[in-house]
């Protein structure tokens, strides 16, 4: 016996009545191979695809958690587009992209994808891109303290992307983390980075790696 039930039929649209998949001209394949597969809720479903297709008759793509450690892959009128942290609804007009609270933010890559979008045709218009003022983000930090547990792994290596993930979602839970309404509202902001970037220095030290400067991530900011 299956171990999760085979999905039944998209519900109809309330605004469109029934979803039709050849509907959307930047689909690169039909939508049933993809309806077929079990939800493992991880790494290359074709998630970016579904959501592409399915925010044409919706007013809200919402990510919810994560960060720029994925790869979302559409293809819009023949051209590629990879995301990484903006909501692929941001190529859909009329569809408000938001990045939740859950998210940890790069605000390198953001900007990136916005520099990216600009000169691939598909400005962003600021009115259609939120973003959680609870969101945290990733700072030079977290990088570094990624890339240094994973070497320190040896064998053991679980293959992280050493984008800083991991130990930034750890400052989340252990309060430590800033927040990008920090950055606007918040007057122990660059002390509180400093002192977060002395302890990260001390973890880096122990496991031999070289320290990051506090410059830097005052920088990112």
């Amino acid at each position: 016996m299956p171990r999760f039930p085979r999905p039944g039929p998209l519900p109809p649209s309330p605004r469109s009545g029934v979803l039709d998949p050849a509907a959307s001209p930047r689909r690169r394949s039909p939508l049933t191979p993809w309806r077929r597969r079990r939800p493992h809720h991880a790494r290359d479903e074709g998630k970016a695809r579904i959501v592409d297709l399915l925010s044409g008759d919706a007013d809200l793509v919402v990510r919810y958690q994560g960060g720029a450690n994925t790869g979302h892959t559409v293809v819009v009128n023949g051209k590629t587009v990879k995301l990484h942290l903006i909501p692929v609804g941001v190529l859909r007009e009329g569809c408000v992209s938001v990045v939740g609270n859950g998210c940890v933010l790069d605000l390198k890559v953001l900007f990136e994808e916005l520099e990216m979008l600009a000169r691939s045709g598909y400005p962003v218009d600021p009115a259609r891109l939120r973003v959680s003022d609870r969101a945290h983000l990733v700072l030079p930090y977290h990088r570094a303290l990624d890339a240094a547990y994973e070497s320190a792994r040896g064998a053991g290596r679980i293959g992280t992307t050493g984008r800083g993930i991991g130990p930034c979602y750890s400052d989340k839970v252990a309060y430590k983390g800033i927040r990008v309404g920090d950055l606007f509202d918040d007057p122990s902001l660059e002390a509180r980075v400093l002192s977060n970037c002395e302890e990260k220095n001390r973890h880096l030290g122990a496991l031999g790696a070289p320290p990051v400067d506090a410059a830097a991530a005052l920088a990112d900011l």
